[in-house]
């Protein structure tokens, strides 16, 4: 059975449809995360200040001032440093930097 909740985050609103089937850790997993991915998508497009903290194979990551995960090919960044970064698109654990 899906129902449509209302939430309301200080300026942020959303309307969510939540599917009550399945455990209460899974529904309240699905449920976080569909709140995590709605609250990163306010962020494309904006320039975000990121602490890189991890290489990664031809990428870098690292994280914003509000703990938003963000990705973006490597080009010599080093780590523990800030950058100013733009992302362009969402991917299943932050967001991608072109």
């Amino acid at each position: 059975m899906a129902v449509a909740t209302f939430a309301a985050f200080g300026s942020f609103a959303m309307l969510l449809l939540v599917d009550f089937t399945g455990s209460t850790r899974d529904r309240l997993q699905a449920q976080a995360d569909d709140q995590r991915r709605a609250y990163e998508a306010r962020f494309i497009g904006r320039d975000l200040e990121v602490i890189w903290d991890r290489r990664l194979p031809s990428r870098m990551r690292g994280l914003t001032d509000n703990y938003i995960t963000v990705y973006a090919p490597e080009r010599g960044q080093t780590l523990g440093s800030l950058a100013s970064v733009r992302p362009v698109t969402r991917s299943a654990d932050g967001l991608l930097c072109g």
